[in-house]
């Protein structure tokens, strides 16, 4: 499944090569989200609503948004991580979409898929490695993280959409809030 999304999100920033070539979104455009779980649902939902109603220019933007830029993955990261970091960064960069179209639809390629569901732990409680219903919807791979390269006292977030009925669906990694809008630090393992 793991796999899927990450073939999900690398064609999601690799299509519409063809369209108006895309510019980031800052945080002080405008469009700004609050810090509860409720807020982070908002914005997917927002974001899935304009890609669904073909409002490229808005899912665009809503989807720029919660890229981090380095400012935030310094406040997502403990201090001593510039080796991580650097890496995190990079990754980062191949994450950001093109164009508009294919941010546009990097968070909703799967309409089908109308049910949003959002978990969150701190990063003490993903440090260790709990078997509650939350902790599950983690990736195993994040308790190392938590211990050695998530900042601690932040809250993170597992964001998944499923289709009606289903337990298991498209997940995107390890959201938090950094004072003005929500970010996404992704599936930081792969390259760590």
């Amino acid at each position: 499944m793991r796999i899927l999304v990450g073939i999900a999100l690398i064609l999601s920033v690799s299509v519409g090569v063809a369209c108006k070539e895309h510019k980031r979104t800052s945080d002080d455009d405008g469009v700004q989200y609050g810090a509860e779980p409720g807020d982070l649902m908002a914005h997917m939902k927002d974001l899935r609503a304009a890609a669904k109603a073909g409002d490229t220019k808005k899912a665009s933007n809503l989807t720029m948004l919660l890229l981090p830029d380095d400012d935030d993955l310094h406040m997502a990261l403990r201090e001593d991580t510039d080796r991580e970091f650097k890496k995190i960064a990079e990754l980062h960069r191949h994450f950001i979409p093109k164009t508009d179209f294919a941010a546009a639809n990097m968070f909703g390629d799967r309409p089908e898929q109308s049910v949003i569901q959002i978990h969150g732990l701190t990063t003490e409680s993903l440090a260790r490695k709990g078997k509650s219903a939350t902790h599950q919807e983690f990736p195993s791979s994040i308790t190392k993280l938590a211990k050695t390269v998530l900042r601690p006292k932040m809250k993170y977030y597992e964001v998944e959409f499923l289709e009606p009925g289903q337990t298991v669906g498209t997940k995107y990694h390890l959201f938090f809030h950094n004072g003005k809008n929500w970010k996404m630090l992704g599936p930081i393992w792969r390259v760590l």
